[in-house]
């Protein structure tokens, strides 16, 4: 009896002594369940989106816009075969589906990523758009970070520094595709040492680099983070989830994103923090005094949670890849309260102040960095044949574009492609030019 027990548990442990086998619990939690699924289901958006193509048209696409979607195809269809001995070498392709934008543009899904990427391939794309028709974009995916606190003395321009950043941070030549500051120099006040960048990064696994490990610029280690999508307001009515842009919008007068009255936000006079009113609040009988641009208003909260709720990218501190690291959440605090654009930095010490281009009265913009140590990063292959826009001193919606066109209408139509909608893009920057929304009339920093 002893030496079959004994031989029990030599089968068990595998014949070690002393080593009892774990117990194993195959019981998984509604949190690990729901966990799954919300990372699946990331992971089929993701590669959904690696088959798409967004071809622009910078003449307005007035005429793509009466076209149907069935048309749109065939004539994505015609232009490649058009292309003559070119298309001869490429992979099989096929267009699923059409889905026309609201800036005119088309968003493609094909039959494969090697379809899509055969397509946006230089010499390729040159061709196909030739024969789509004049006017013709592809526009380019990129993954857009937010840099914080970073000295001025980078220049009016950042886009002339880029190959020295990409290169004092062990990034690979053409990673960083643009850069813009999140507010135009112009507009800076007169003792601000530092300010915020958005930079746009060619592929995935280059912007979770920066996001993980932060630039050295200007000899300051700055850090970083993923820019995600915003609620959509209407710029002419002020209001959230009503689905439609300032164009059209069927309200007659405009409406101020600071007091409320009837005219233009970039008209208001008004300067008397007692005096804004939000309309949104207003609307719902909330207290309603701050402006309707403001981060901390019950109601873009409210919006912000609804769209994290619709779009599990946003739930997650880097761009989601194969790298399990990767899928690092993002803490409640940041999806349920407006304390987004400096509230990591500030637990740092990095402050807000109005060195930083704060508020008046949050003390000073410098704090403390860390040791000045640098992690050489892998130099992952960037997108080939993207030339870096340049030009322009302020960020703007061309500029600014996320890998796809449509924002959060992504999320309440339940799609696969990615951007900001110009008035999502509008209320963000109002948002973060100074506190309020808008932005201080000072005098422009003189050229050095």
């Amino acid at each position: 009896m002893r030496r079959e027990e004994s031989t029990t548990k030599e089968a068990r442990t595998g014949g070690d002594e002393g080593e009892e086998e774990a117990p194993r619990n195959h019981t998984v939690s509604y949190a690990q369940a729901a966990r799954r699924a919300e990372r699946e289901d990331v992971e089929r958006r993701a590669k959904d989106r690696t088959r798409q193509l967004i071809v622009d048209n910078t003449e307005g696409g007035r005429g793509w816009k009466d076209l149907t979607e069935k048309e749109l195809i065939e004539k994505a269809k015609v232009a490649k075969e058009l292309m003559g001995i070119q298309g001869m070498d490429s992979p099989e392709i096929e267009f699923l589906s059409a889905r026309k934008l609201r800036n005119g543009g088309v968003l493609y899904k094909l039959n494969s990523t090697d379809a899509a990427e055969w397509l946006a391939k230089p010499d390729v794309r040159r061709t196909f758009l030739s024969r789509f028709g004049a006017g013709a974009t592809v526009k380019d995916r990129v993954y857009n970070v937010f840099v914080e606190f970073i000295p001025i003395g980078l220049g009016d321009d950042p886009t002339e520094r880029l190959g020295a950043i990409e290169s004092r941070n062990g990034l690979h030549p053409g990673e960083i595709v643009t850069a813009k500051w999140a507010r135009a120099p112009q507009a800076r006040h007169e003792k601000q040492r530092v300010a915020h960048l958005v930079i746009s990064c060619a592929t995935d696994r280059g912007a979770n680099e920066v996001i993980r490990h932060g630039l050295v610029i200007e000899g300051k280690r700055v850090n970083a983070r993923k820019l995600d999508l915003e609620p959509r307001r209407c710029l002419k009515c002020q209001r959230y989830g009503r689905g439609h842009l300032a164009s059209e919008c069927k309200q007659e007068a405009d409406t101020c994103g600071m007091c409320g009255k009837a005219h233009r936000t970039k008209d208001c006079t008004e300067t008397e923090p007692k005096a804004f009113s939000c309309v949104s609040c207003k609307a719902k009988g909330a207290k309603h005094d701050h402006p309707s641009a403001s981060r901390m208003c019950p109601a873009f909260i409210e919006a912000k949670t609804k769209l994290s709720e619709r779009t599990p990218e946003m739930r997650y501190k880097f761009y989601p890849t194969e790298q399990q690291w990767t899928w690092e959440r993002v803490g409640d605090s940041r999806l349920t309260t407006g304390e987004y654009i400096d509230a990591d930095a500030s637990r740092k010490g990095l402050g807000q102040g109005r060195l930083a281009g704060g508020q008046v009265g949050q003390g000073g913009g410098g704090g403390s960095t860390g040791p000045e140590t640098h992690t050489e990063r892998p130099r992952d292959e960037a997108r080939t044949g993207t030339p870096r826009r340049s030009g322009g001193t302020q960020l703007t919606l061309d500029s600014y574009r996320w890998d796809s066109e449509i924002g959060s209408q992504e999320a309440e139509e339940q799609t696969d492609a990615r951007s900001w909608s110009e008035d999502q893009f509008n209320s963000f920057m109002s948002a973060i030019e100074t506190p309020g929304g808008q932005a201080r009339q000072t005098t422009p920093r003189p050229s050095q």
